[in-house]
């Protein structure tokens, strides 16, 4: 099995912020796709960054694919610093 791995720098004291932008918007997003397998969302202990895996099938397909989940759930921009690295 793969997985795509996005690391996000996050505005400083908006970790909670992120947490619950994750959970309400961004999640939901995937969950709607029936190739989702789930999530883990890693927030580092300073709270400014941030490692979201998502796995994929075990031929390395994206799967679950959207449109840049990113842009579309309005709320990370208030969260996120700068662009992400996928």
């Amino acid at each position: 099995m793969f997985a795509r791995a996005v690391l996000i720098n996050v505005k400083p004291g908006c970790d909670t912020k992120l947490t619950r932008t994750l959970d309400q918007e961004v999640l939901p997003l995937f969950r709607s796709k029936k190739d989702f397998r789930g999530g883990i969302a890693l927030i580092f202990p300073q709270g400014t960054r941030a490692l979201l895996i998502k796995p994929v099938g075990a031929n390395g397909k994206r799967g679950c694919k959207l449109r840049n989940p990113f842009e579309r759930a309005g709320g990370l921009a208030r969260v996120v610093l700068g662009t992400r690295l996928v």
